[in-house]
């Protein structure tokens, strides 16, 4: 099978780490290109499923797909902890809620200490008069509750 286009970029990355996978069907250089697919977390999704069975397009995306998996997924490269502190004190510094806290969790999943709190709260396990702080590694704290 011959390939509907004659180039195809991958070098379009939006700031939400999409990769545009874009193509031209002819060697013109006023030829306009289309969207042929978009590359998101090692997963393509098609503009026009059609293209999926094109091999140009299939060697692109494969190639795109493998460099993405090489990648590390930064969130899940940090360390984060929740600390809940038995006070309505908003203006606490890192080391006051690190001093103060009644629950300390470590984990280098942001979810799963999301799920954690959520929880806590909706079991009553915490009274609300606490405040749930998430922080990450460089100390600094990304959540208040």
């Amino acid at each position: 099978m011959e390939s509907l286009f004659t180039e195809i970029r991958s070098d379009h990355i939006d700031e939400n780490g999409v990769v545009h996978i874009d193509g031209w069907r002819s060697s013109d250089e006023n030829a306009e290109g289309e969207v042929i697919a978009y590359v998101i977390k090692g997963e393509a999704y098609w503009r026009d499923p059609e293209f999926q069975f094109d091999p140009y397009v299939k060697e692109v995306v494969a190639e795109v797909i493998a460099e993405q998996q090489k990648e590390p997924d930064p969130l899940k490269e940090r360390k984060y902890c929740m600390y809940v502190v038995d006070s309505n004190e908003e203006e606490y510094s890192y080391d006051e809620v690190k001093n103060s806290a009644i629950d300390y969790t470590g984990s280098d999943d942001f979810e799963s200490l999301l799920r954690l709190l959520v929880s806590g709260i909706n079991n009553e396990e915490y009274s609300d008069q606490n405040w749930y702080y998430i922080t990450d590694e460089n100390e600094g704290i990304i959540l208040m509750s």
